[in-house]
C-alpha cells in the first residue's frame, strides 16, 4: 500500500524549521511558528497525525514560546 504525500504536513515541517531559525528575529519566529502549527492542524486528515506534521507542530510551538520570551526579555531589558 503506497502512502500519499501530505503537502500540508510538509509545509508545516518547513515552516517549523524556518521558525526555529528565525527565533531571534522580532516577530518573524512567532509568525512562522503559528503558520507551522496551523498547517499541522490542517494536515490532520486521518485518525493519526503524520510524523512530518507532528514535527512541524512541535518546532512551531517551541519557536512561538521562545520568540515570545525573547520579545518579553527585550522589552524589559530596555
Amino acid at each position: 500500500m503506497e502512502k500519499r504525500n501530505n503537502n500540508m504536513a510538509v509545509a508545516s515541517l518547513v515552516m517549523g524549521i524556518i521558525a526555529v531559525i528565525t527565533i531571534c528575529c522580532l516577530g518573524l519566529g512567532v509568525i512562522c511558528g503559528s503558520m507551522a502549527v496551523l498547517f499541522a492542524l490542517l494536515s490532520n486528515t486521518e485518525e493519526q497525525m503524520d510524523n512530518k506534521a507532528k514535527a512541524g507542530l512541535i518546532t512551531g510551538g517551541i519557536s512561538i514560546v521562545l520568540s515570545a520570551l525573547c520579545l518579553i526579555a527585550l522589552l524589559f531589558i530596555e
